[in-house]
């Protein structure tokens, strides 16, 4: 019995000394990423980050428990919040419109809870496809369930393929997107049939395509906030640059200052 509970004793010894050691070691810049695995897709997002800077290191907090999800959002300087499958319409008022969805219930929890905290502690958040629409539904906004069926006359936002779609989008020239671009018109990639409908608090459209259809959100006041721009795009797996590297590298250095300010 004495020799067991030794056993149980030192096991926690270790495991206590492994845990510190991950909190207190790591010098890094971190980034959270809401989901990076499951499928090579996801790993686009990593790379890109690590592209432009590979000493950030982007921590996929999927599928994991709590304690350990909460123990990264204390040493992390930044929220992506990646593309996937749709969030639950019961999450915005159109709890009968389910049928026409993918759901994961757990991703759902999981990025409202990282997004309230981030926004609590000012983090910078970027989101991406399904990232900027639980954007917009964490903060109070709504979603368009399916594309093709509520509006008539739409572009191919979603073709069915592994390839995306392209089309333009029309960049609002007073917004903080268009001096990150520094341009009102570019091409994007396009693969969703889900879109923002009823904008949430304090969020305003910086883009959308020809059809109406909204490509990008941002703070309507920024200031004393989170940074925080959501795309519809993909930006991770975009021939057009322009469209993809300058908003990476906005999120970077709002991600460094965060860090340096917080001393992360």
């Amino acid at each position: 019995m004495k020799k067991n509970l030794l056993t149980i004793f030192l096991l926690k010894l270790i495991l206590i000394f492994s845990f510190s050691n991950f909190l207190i070691s790591q010098e890094t810049t971190k980034i959270i990423i809401s989901k990076g695995s499951g499928h090579p897709a996801y790993l686009n997002y990593i790379n890109w980050v690590n592209e432009l800077n590979p000493d950030i290191e982007v921590i996929d907090v999927y599928a994991k428990d709590r304690g350990f999800i909460d123990s990264v959002l204390k040493i992390s300087s930044g929220l992506l919040l990646s593309g996937g499958v749709d969030v639950h319409p019961g999450r915005f008022g159109k709890e009968k419109e389910a049928d026409k969805c993918e759901i994961d219930l757990m991703r759902d929890t999981l990025e409202f809870h990282l997004i309230d905290v981030a926004l609590k502690n000012k983090m910078p958040i970027l989101g991406i496809c399904r990232g900027m629409q639980i954007m917009n539904v964490a903060t109070g906004g709504s979603l368009i369930v399916d594309i093709p069926t509520e509006i008539e006359k739409h572009l191919d936002h979603q073709n069915g393929l592994p390839e995306d779609s392209y089309h333009k989008v029309i960049i609002d020239k007073n917004t903080e997107l268009s001096k990150i671009l520094n341009s009102t018109e570019e091409i994007v990639n396009s693969n969703h049939h889900q879109a923002v409908d009823k904008l949430g608090k304090n969020i305003k459209v910086s883009s959308k395509t020809y059809d109406g259809v909204v490509e990008s959100i941002e703070w309507i006041k920024p200031n004393n906030k989170s940074w925080f721009i959501g795309v519809q795009w993909h930006p991770e797996r975009l021939i057009n640059t322009n469209a993809s590297v300058p908003i990476l590298k906005e999120f970077v250095k709002n991600v460094l200052e965060y860090k340096e300010i917080n001393k992360k």
